[in-house]
């Protein structure tokens, strides 16, 4: 009678038994996998708080991990470039969300200096239901209205041709919203069984990211006209979606190596007086952050989430974490 349940057990429940392999390339797509696989399986994370995504080696384990994936969803090339060629070589189906006609991208800047807040802005996510002719999966985190918004910066942002993009878009969360229903719709081709768990996991996944969302706004609503300078540009996602003015920038891209004339030319910026916020990424500080002005704050910013708990939780930790600390300097 015993083994009859376990038997019964078992075949009752081939979700998780057959949960499909995933490997996301960093904790904030991570995040979003594991939103879309709850209740299934558990996406495992590639890149932990201590790599940097730009630029290593694969470790063993990471290569293992790697090769026995069904599903590979990671930013793309433009983030790691050092990934591209083991993930086409390998057998997984691929989800370079960068790639995604329907998300939108920025090109790297080389000038600052604020921008047209009124062309960035956005209503606030719906729940209206629709069929997306392109991609054959339901939306179901915003309105109409946002996405035509959304989608039309997207196409205008593909056009710019040979410009190199800004691979940070997870901090686009519109961006992440879509990408909780692209990754539903991929998965689900895969794993047909749990289609309707996965679009329902998008559904609740995107309902979750409102409020982060809402509440960043809300926070920095008031210092949306306040300059401020980046270390490295690594945020204009951010800054783009909720309305924020950057002044300036030590390290305009993820390859760039400023050299003694850009640390000159941007403290003598800070020495200006009018930008009294300087974001940096977390980590090991720089000779800059040492060399800052008086009445100049650095606060370190966690794009990654590398001080947040790996897992579902984490995108809308990170959206909420990231509001909270560039309020708290800009708002001052």
């Amino acid at each position: 009678m015993k083994r009859l349940a376990i038997f019964l057990a078992l075949w009752c429940s081939p979700a998780i038994a057959d949960a499909p392999k995933v490997v996301a390339d960093i904790a904030p797509v991570h995040s979003l996998v594991a939103m879309v696989m709850d209740g299934v399986g558990e996406p495992v994370l590639l890149l932990d708080a201590s790599s940097d995504p730009h630029g290593g080696a694969l470790r063993p384990s990471q290569a293992r991990a790697l090769g026995g994936a069904d599903v590979v969803v990671w930013m793309g090339a433009g983030l790691t470039p050092w990934l591209a060629e083991t993930v086409a070589r390998g057998e997984a189906t691929s989800l370079a969300l960068l790639d995604w006609p329907g998300t939108a991208t920025l090109p790297l800047r080389e000038e600052f200096g604020g921008h047209d807040h009124g062309e960035h802005e956005h209503e606030e996510a719906g729940h209206e239901k629709r069929e997306d002719d392109e991609h054959g999966h339901e939306d179901h985190g915003h309105d109409e209205h946002e996405e035509h918004a959304h989608e039309e910066k997207a196409e205008e942002k593909h056009e710019h041709g040979d410009e190199i993009i800004d691979p940070h878009a997870w901090l686009d969360p519109m961006n992440a919203m879509l990408w909780l229903a692209e990754i539903a719709t991929v998965l689900g081709k895969i794993d047909p069984l749990n289609t309707a768990q996965y679009a329902e996991n998008a559904r609740a996944g995107m309902a979750a990211l409102k409020a982060p969302t809402t509440e960043a706004r809300e926070m920095l609503a008031s210092a949306q006209d306040t300059p401020f300078a980046v270390e490295h540009d690594a945020f204009q996602y951010f800054e783009n979606w909720f309305g924020l003015t950057v002044a300036a920038a030590h390290s305009a891209g993820d390859g760039d190596r400023p050299g003694p004339q850009r640390m000159r030319s941007l403290l003598a910026r800070l020495g200006e007086g009018d930008i009294r916020c300087l974001f940096a990424e977390v980590g090991p500080s720089s000779r800059l952050l040492s060399r800052v002005p008086d009445g100049v704050q650095v606060v370190k910013l966690d794009p990654l989430g590398a001080g947040l708990e790996p897992g579902a939780g984490l995108y809308p930790a990170l959206i909420r974490g990231m509001a909270t600390d560039m309020a708290g300097c800009l708002s001052r």
